[in-house]
């Protein structure tokens, strides 16, 4: 059976993570990582306690890196993580949070997340700032749901429009602002 992680290259195409000669669904093979033009692979080992197969690579262009576990589990998770450390306590982390699913290139509408919530088969779907990072994790069983959820997901975070007036980001920044003062 042909489970795992499927991770979506700079150029657009799927690299699954597959271990052995075992094909996949469409008859794609198990990816080399030891031969990958765009990534460098920097450790590939097991993990017992996960019962996962683990691999991270780092992106030659951009230095991200890219943890890829394979398994057993049907359910298939990515997130997306991105460092925000605070520089004051109005929060901003948070708003922009919720800005990056407002809209992007390829789902130019006012709220793409409450379209997945409605119509997709995902087993979790956030985003989530903590105070030191924002994640956006994704998770579904269905192969298709789950490529959908993860382009939508990756266009929203990497060439979101605000769909909204700047006047009403002004203002929830302000109101944020607000209550760090009332609070301190």
């Amino acid at each position: 059976m042909c489970r795992g992680m499927i991770l979506i290259s700079d150029h657009g195409e799927d690299l699954r993570m597959q271990r052995g000669k075992e094909e996949c669904p469409g008859g794609e093979r198990g990816m080399d990582f030891k031969n990958l033009e765009a990534y460098e692979l920097i450790e590939d080992r097991r993990i017992d306690d996960l019962a996962s197969e683990a691999v991270l690579l780092r992106h030659k262009k951009t230095g991200a890196k890219i943890a890829l576990l394979s398994n057993e589990e049907e359910n298939k998770v990515f997130y997306i993580s991105f460092r925000t450390p605070p520089t004051d306590s109005t929060g901003v982390a948070h708003i922009i949070e919720h800005t990056v699913l407002c809209g992007s290139r390829d789902f130019p509408v006012k709220d793409p997340f409450m379209e997945l919530v409605k119509g997709s088969l995902n087993t979790f779907l956030n985003a989530i700032t903590y105070p030191d990072k924002t994640i956006y994790p994704v998770a579904s069983c269905n192969d298709a749901d789950f490529k959908n959820l993860m382009h939508v997901y990756l266009d929203a975070v990497f060439t979101r429009i605000f769909t909204f007036p700047t006047n009403i980001l002004s203002r929830r920044v302000g109101i944020t602002r607000w209550k760090a003062r009332k609070m301190s």
